[in-house]
């Protein structure tokens, strides 16, 4: 009895001991596969790389955050990017003739581990986390107890995982979002995903692994301005259609969980003078419109004070004040977080271009620096008692959310 016993503690120490040789392995092997990708000769490869990679990034995110995105760009260029022989990087490395059999093993492995979302499950003390794969629904166990002390559970996170031995690791530092991401960011992604096994005739099981393989560039970018942004800065000037949306949608959730219906104090009503009839015949119109659409009347008040300040300010000359009330009520909308207001719908109704509205929309912003939930406009007021303690990001994200 008493020799079973001791074969029983003297078993976990031969597998520990066997699991870092292993994390040893794939130690040496990361440093090696880094250096291959290095080389002079993939310098060509590897700049038109990072202009692919850095397209659909908002430039001065680049510039700003060049070190974290170029370590981001690094791990894509190695795991994802096709070289112009059609392979890549470490499909490559992984045909050196001076690899050991242990090595060629983990590497088996690393080319097929994929860049994906994981929902964060638990936090185990001292080993790890426990995520869940958002679109492949696996659950996997990362043994990072540094990781684990910066992270919570329900977290969203953009990783790539690789096996080590009887283990899992990240391959590198990844892209965390807060929770009450994961709903809009999902939604966008199992649409793109939806389309391209479309057109491939594929099921979306089927086409998962080669979607997250030519897509991972795509991914990065929505979630590198999500989480460096944190979703508040500069939706007006981002030049990402897609992350735009998917932040704009962000919000709207939140104000449906936090306290949409809540409102500014009421405002005094004011005299206008206005700079020329042309600017008093557009405030005219949107109070109409707005009347119509059922806005109360602190909410018209509201609209026609932006609309004056901005003329003050701007003094804008036009022909027609269709352009003006569209863009206008387009705003107001946008103030009030009132999804039923739609650009192209307004552009129909007035005769003018929808990327007409966007562009006064923008000058508008510019202008009168406006904000969500601008006390001078706005009658919604984010909830943020109680939330700096029990949820400071989202408090700061509601606070600094820019229009």
């Amino acid at each position: 009895m008493e020799r079973k016993n001791q074969e029983r503690e003297r078993k976990p120490k031969v597998v520990s001991l066997i699991q870092f040789k292993w994390r040893r392995t794939g130690q040496l092997l990361r440093r090696k596969l880094g250096e291959f990708a290095d080389q002079p000769f993939f310098a060509q490869e590897a700049s038109r790389a990072r202009q692919a990679y850095v397209q659909g990034i908002d430039p001065s995110l680049v510039s700003e955050y060049d070190e974290f995105i170029t370590e981001r760009f690094f791990e894509w260029f190695i795991f994802d990017y096709r070289l112009s022989t059609g392979r890549t990087v470490i499909e490559l490395f992984a045909e050196s003739p001076d690899l050991s059999a242990e090595e060629r093993e983990l590497l088996e492995q690393w080319v097929k581990a994929r860049l994906t979302l994981y929902e964060v499950k638990e936090i185990l003390p001292g080993r790890g986390v426990v995520l869940q794969d958002l679109l492949g629904r696996r659950q996997v166990t990362v043994n990072d107890t540094s990781i684990a002390r910066e992270i919570y559970p329900g977290m969203i996170l953009l990783m790539r995982v690789l096996k080590v031995g009887d283990r899992h690791e990240f391959s590198t530092s990844g892209l965390a979002l807060p929770a009450f991401c994961k709903d809009v960011l999902l939604a966008r992604i199992e649409e793109v995903w939806g389309v391209f096994c479309r057109k491939r005739k594929l099921s979306l099981k089927e086409g998962l692994d080669l979607f997250l393989k030519e897509n991972a560039c795509l991914l990065n970018a929505w979630v590198i301005e999500l989480g460096i942004n944190y979703l508040f800065p500069r939706l007006v000037n981002d030049q990402n259609e897609d992350v735009q949306e998917i932040a704009r949608e962000i919000v709207n959730t939140l104000l449906d969980e936090y306290g949409k219906n809540q409102e500014h104090p009421r405002s005094a009503r004011r005299n206008y003078s206005w700079p020329t009839p042309e600017c008093a015949q557009v405030a005219d119109q949107v109070s109409e419109d707005l009347k119509g659409r059922g806005y109360n009347r602190r909410q018209i008040d509201a609209a026609i004070r932006l609309w004056y300040d901005y003329c003050l300010l701007a003094h804008p000359s036009f022909r027609k004040a269709a352009v003006w009330v569209a863009s206008v009520v387009y705003t107001m909308a946008r103030l009030e977080f009132d999804k039923k207001v739609n650009q192209h719908v307004l552009a129909e109704k007035y005769g003018v271009a929808a990327s007409t509205i966007s562009a006064n929309f923008r000058s508008l912003c510019r202008t009168l620096e406006l904000v969500a939930f601008d006390r001078r406009y706005s009658t919604r007021r984010p909830v943020l008692s109680g939330l700096y303690e029990s949820y400071p990001l989202l408090a700061r994200i509601l606070k600094d959310l820019k229009l």
